[in-house]
């Protein structure tokens, strides 16, 4: 008798098939020694992550998915085994990364105990603080691609899960549905829609606009050089965060004709321009990189980096309204929806040879290439148990910036990170939620914003003072 077994196309291409006997033992997380994963056993756009950011020495490269959880908080012994159960169905998430310069033979600590790990604080308050502070002082170790953290404390009707991974592991995607599926929130996954088809003939003049805009991109990369003349740490400061109702992004992006992730992109460059205003940093550019899933209906499950980028070039003068620029995002965008770029994305991504990965990976992500990295999720979790979802990104060096748009229900919340060298990182989310009422006003109202500070509108924190309680986040677009 066989047994389906399901496993993401980064460990192997298809199905897999594997003997009854084995779909009874899987590989544990409390066993030592599990093999390592090998550029061989890796996507290309896994390999090419992981060679990127091998490149940068010092530089950290863990993504963080916060979720705050109703309900007390489970012991430690059975949240291990709640994880453990979870890697039956996700055997991916046994395996080891290979390690630069290893060939992927170094050991590392693999079982639960390096994995799940468990704060308990003093009171509720303390939590989101405490999570912070472990995340920062606590980098992955070596060869260990993921970590799952609980924080509690004593007698608390709620608690938080931190689900901290590698970039060269998964994306963001990924990992905020392989964190939801080991704590116990979501099936490990049906396959989606089908693609339609599309006529060969549509199909090859897209292949090419699509190719002739990723090379006229890096030709005006190199032309005008970085983004910004200012000194850089190479390092992520705090996460400053602001949280909206979702309606608000939703009645801008119908107005707008375009979509909420539309609507976060261009605020988020208005903010990135107001601030390099204020702080007296010329900007030379300002293009901004999206990360855009390309996952196909058979690999929804696909636990590893599945994107593509497209590259948004929008205007940097003091004269350009948020309006204009929420323009430039919108007609990039339905561009790329009228010539099936996410199609030829897939496409690109499933066949692309693993040594060209490992050079496009470096391009799009290289300083002069791109200013900021514009990313978005949606949190699949039930609402009625995930009451708030935070995100957190990895910052290139030589970027301004990560931004990253959590999704949850009727709440959006959009985590800043700014280079730690940049002042003025703390105004960000006032400099955001001006740029979106900016937009309500030109385009609700008719009535052109008047230049003023941001005022108190949406409610803003800094992810080093956060608190559990009221929803968070949901995406779009």
């Amino acid at each position: 008798m066989v047994a389906h077994v399901w496993c993401p196309p980064s460990v192997c291409d298809g199905a897999v098939r594997v003997r009854h006997s084995e779909a009874r033992s899987p590989a544990r997380l409390d066993q030592k020694g599990l093999a390592a994963m090998t550029p061989a056993s890796m996507h290309p756009f896994d390999h090419a992550f992981l060679t990127t950011m091998h490149s940068y020495s010092g530089a950290r490269w863990d993504c963080v998915a916060v979720f705050h959880l109703n309900g007390p908080a489970p012991a430690l012994e059975d949240l291990r085994a709640q994880v453990d159960a979870g890697t039956r169905a996700m055997p991916f998430l046994t395996q080891r990364l290979p390690l630069p310069g290893t060939g992927g033979a170094r050991r590392s600590e693999t079982g639960l105990t390096a994995r799940v790990e468990q704060i308990v604080v003093g009171s509720a308050s303390e939590m989101g603080s405490a999570l912070e502070d472990a995340l920062d002082a606590s980098p992955l170790p070596d060869g260990v691609p993921w970590r799952l953290w609980s924080v509690s404390s004593p007698g608390g009707d709620h608690w938080i899960a931190g689900y901290q991974w590698h970039h060269g592991y998964q994306d963001g995607l990924a990992g905020v549905r392989a964190a939801l599926s080991l704590l116990g929130l979501r099936d490990p996954g049906r396959p989606g829609r089908p693609s339609r088809r599309i006529p060969w003939h549509t199909y090859a003049v897209a292949a090419l606009t699509f190719a002739g805009k990723c090379a006229a991109d890096q030709v005006r990369a190199r032309w005008y050089g970085p983004a910004a003349r200012v000194r850089l740490a190479g390092e992520a400061g705090p996460v400053r965060s602001v949280r909206v109702p979702l309606e608000r992004l939703k009645a801008i992006a119908v107005a707008a004709g375009g979509t909420v992730n539309d609507v976060y992109v261009a605020a988020t460059g208005s903010a990135l321009a107001a601030w390099a205003a204020q702080e007296g940093v010329r900007l030379v550019q300002l293009p901004l990189l999206v990360p855009v899933d390309v996952r196909r209906h058979d690999e929804e499950q696909a636990h590893g980096n599945r994107l593509f980028f497209l590259r948004m070039a929008l205007p940097c003068g003091t004269d350009v309204t948020v309006a204009q620029r929420l323009a430039v995002v919108t007609e990039t965008s339905n561009r790329a929806k009228r010539l099936h770029w996410r199609r030829i994305a897939q496409d690109f991504v499933g066949a692309v040879p693993r040594r060209l990965a490992c050079r496009l990976v470096p391009m799009f992500t290289a300083p002069g290439f791109t200013a900021a990295v514009v990313s978005s999720v949606v949190c699949p979790g039930p609402e009625d148990t995930v009451t708030r979802f935070t995100g957190r990104g990895a910052l290139v060096p030589g970027h301004l910036m990560f931004a990253v748009m959590g999704v949850l229900g009727d709440q959006v919340e959009v985590g800043f990170q700014l280079d730690r060298a940049l002042p003025g990182a703390g105004r960000f989310p006032e400099l955001w939620s001006a740029a979106v009422e900016e937009l309500e006003r030109s385009l609700l109202t008719g009535i052109p914003a008047p230049p003023r500070a941001a005022d108190s509108g949406p409610q803003v924190s800094s992810a080093a003072g956060q608190q559990a309680g009221q929803q968070a986040g949901q995406r779009a677009g």
